[in-house]
């Protein structure tokens, strides 16, 4: 911030802080003003809320049989004295407590006023208005009346209730006509703890000099009486205080301007060296680019090595793959013709010999032929031919080959294809992944176990073909590791000849399909292998879902 900035912040400071003053003395009326008009609305609501509690003792004690039978029919004194009397004005602080029956006859009277106040009170205006309300008022729904009476020096508090039986029905009897009048005087003593409670000096019924009077009025009733009170002094003080918060706020803004005054300074050296540092780092950014670039085209190098590598071992294997086929063959096709025994010359131990040469060469032939499957995938020459059919073809293929193999070892096969729904994939590569995954579930099964495998529709447009049993299972552990090359579960694989590869190969070539596999597997429970392909009719379109279909 410049210099000739700062100035005209100060001189703002300066004129802020005048105009706060002159507000302050503006508003110093106002707020005297305000004070007083709270203060008297608060003594007014006190004093009705007094009134209100009155018709509520009087409504509470006139709602109640005993007081028509026992009060005012049997004209029981003592029941009286005892309950609407002295009991009364000892308990809630009356004044007097009157009972009238239907015709306006004064049957009891308790406390100290005298026939005269009770004839000026009897006599006025507000009091028969009262009167007339509360007799008139339902029985279901009774409701006392009440207004405040002003006799020479003294104001009293009344309220007056009919009286109600509790649960007659019908219109008011004669007796329900009689009414109960209550009255509480509004002492010096209560006007000094209002005065104490509110802050209202010296409240008093009496005028005095330099006091203010206000009317207290009852809405109701429309009765009212005056009081009067001291408005409290103000002083040069009570100026400070009311203009205090404005004083704070511009000598705060004053500091503020000088903090920033000191910021600005320091601000334009931090800048002299933001730029250094920028010129620093723009050559720092320049040494780093060039580090980077470098490291980015060894990395490039040695991914382009380690691809090479890759081709070059799966190019191995194949050719390996290969190579051993041949001799395989030939050994497979002597022992073969070895085991024909047309002379019938061989002994029994000769012909066990041969059979064990035959499944030994046939065992490695299948690990040959997993081991070439898997190179060609690898390096990408695997031949992928989709065409359109329904899996439950290739279900009933997979088990004509797999069921002397389960019956061997006593394990139930079932086949549930549950869909006519079609696929569109490579018909060889299905049956190679279904035949891999029932062969692993009877070659890790249990004797008199079970395996099942069957195919169905979800409801996202997909074919679930599935593959499970109650066999060894596989441990937790080693579930995101069962699709690795070479990997083998020591658990469940001890005694199991393999190689390793066969589920490599069913992930892969369901990568071909576009389709996604899962499994499930609890250790010594058994596992199940899921498959999901894109399902179609047989025109090549796709297949609906559920609420395609239900629409």
């Amino acid at each position: 911030m410049k210099n000739r900035e700062i100035k005209i912040a100060y001189l703002v400071a300066v004129l802020a802080t005048l105009a706060s003053i002159i507000y302050g003395g503006l508003s110093y009326n106002k707020t005297k003003n305000n004070d007083l008009s709270h203060k008297i609305q608060m003594v007014i609501v006190l004093i009705h809320e007094q009134l209100e509690n009155l018709k509520r003792t009087a409504y509470d004690n006139s709602y109640w049989d005993d007081t028509i039978d026992k009060a005012l029919i049997a004209r029981d004194r003592q029941w009286a004295d005892g309950n609407i009397g002295q009991y009364l004005l000892d308990t809630f602080g009356l004044y007097h407590t009157l009972l009238f029956d239907g015709q306006h006859n004064l049957i009891f009277t308790f406390g100290s006023a005298h026939s005269e106040l009770t004839n000026t009170l009897t006599s006025h205006p507000v009091f028969r208005t009262a009167v007339v309300q509360t007799v008139s008022q339902k029985r279901n729904s009774p409701q006392a009346s009440g207004f405040y009476f002003q006799n020479k020096e003294s104001v009293y508090l009344v309220a007056t209730s009919a009286l109600t039986r509790e649960s007659a029905t019908g219109s008011r009897t004669e007796d329900e006509k009689g009414y109960l009048v209550l009255l509480k005087a509004i002492t010096p003593t209560d006007l000094a703890k209002i005065s104490k409670n509110f802050a209202v000096t010296n409240l008093s019924l009496q005028p005095n000099p330099d006091q203010i009077k206000f009317d207290v009025l009852d809405d109701a009733s429309q009765s009212s009486f005056p009081l009067y009170f001291t408005p409290k002094g103000y002083s040069f003080i009570d100026l400070i205080w009311n203009l205090l918060p404005f004083l704070i706020t511009i000598l705060s803004l004053i500091y503020l301007l000088s903090v920033i005054q000191r910021k600005s300074i320091q601000s334009q050296k931090l800048n002299r060296d933001l730029e250094r540092a920028n010129t620093e780092l723009a050559s720092f950014n320049k040494r780093l680019e060039e580090q980077v670039r470098r490291q980015t085209v060894e990395i490039m190098e040695k991914a382009e090595k380690s691809e090479q590598a890759n081709r070059a071992k799966s190019t191995f294997l194949s050719s390996m793959s290969h190579e051993l086929r041949t001799p395989l063959n030939g050994i497979l096709g002597f022992a073969q013709m070895l085991g024909l025994n047309k002379d019938q010359n061989l002994t029994a131990k000769q012909k066990a010999w041969i059979t064990q040469i035959v499944d030994s060469g046939r065992m490695l032939l299948d690990i040959v032929n997993d081991v070439l499957d898997l190179a060609r995938i690898e390096s990408g020459r695997a031949v992928y031919q989709p065409e359109i059919f329904q899996p439950r073809d290739v279900f009933k293929e997979c088990f004509d080959i797999v069921e002397p193999i389960a019956g061997a070892r006593h394990i139930s096969l079932s086949g549930h294809p549950e869909t006519d729904l079609y696929v569109y994939v490579d018909r060889s590569k299905l049956k190679q992944v279904l035949l891999n995954l029932v062969s692993n579930a009877i070659k890790y099964g249990n004797d008199d176990g079970y395996v099942r495998f069957g195919c169905r529709t979800t409801d996202n447009q997909y074919i679930e073909l599935y593959v499970e049993d109650n066999g060894k299972g596989i441990p937790e552990a080693d579930l995101p590791h069962i699709f690795e090359p070479f990997r083998r579960v020591k658990e469940t694989t001890t005694h199991v000849e393999g190689t390793g590869v066969g589920l490599a190969i069913v992930q892969k070539n369901l990568e071909l399909m576009g389709g996604e596999i899962k499994v499930e597997s609890t250790l010594g429970e058994g596992s199940r292998f899921s498959i999901y392909l894109k399902a179609y009719n047989a025109d090549y379109s796709p297949a609906p879902d559920n609420e395609d279909a239900a629409r």
